[in-house]
């Protein structure tokens, strides 16, 4: 039997919740420019590896890309972003999200402006013989 999946809040949905939060203009798509305090949240890879005979370890990366107009401020930013979106997904409890971390924080300096990715990943294990708790279309 296919299963479909309607997607709900989820681990991205809450990352870009918790950055308006914190004041950043969050786009919803990629773009080649972004203004100081703008950023795009988006998923940048899905590696996985197979767990067993029957389910696979799946992480799902999520990548933060934004733009900061003063390089002085870069530790700053980088903690609170690091503390806030943290606790907010493990609070959250959304669904899939077993565990949930920063990778790596890589700075770019391409003029005035920082340009920081920010990557993220949350782990899922998928059993394809039981129920993965995916609620299918009504």
């Amino acid at each position: 039997m296919v299963r479909r999946v309607v997607r709900r809040d989820d681990c991205k949905v809450i990352v870009e919740n918790t950055l308006r939060e914190l004041g950043y203009d969050v786009n919803a798509d990629i773009t080649n420019v972004l203004n100081a305090k703008e950023c795009v949240v988006y998923y940048s890879g899905i590696p996985l590896d197979l767990e067993s005979q029957m389910s696979y370890d799946v992480n799902v990366e999520i990548t933060i890309h934004l733009n900061l107009d003063n390089q002085n401020e870069l530790p700053y930013v980088v903690g609170e972003i690091l503390a806030n979106v943290t606790e907010a997904v493990e609070i959250s409890e959304v669904p899939w999200c077993t565990g949930f971390r920063f990778t790596s924080v890589q700075p770019e300096m391409p003029g005035s402006l920082t340009t920081l990715d920010m990557i993220a990943v949350y782990e899922i294990e998928l059993d394809w013989t039981t129920d993965i708790g995916i609620e299918p279309f009504a």
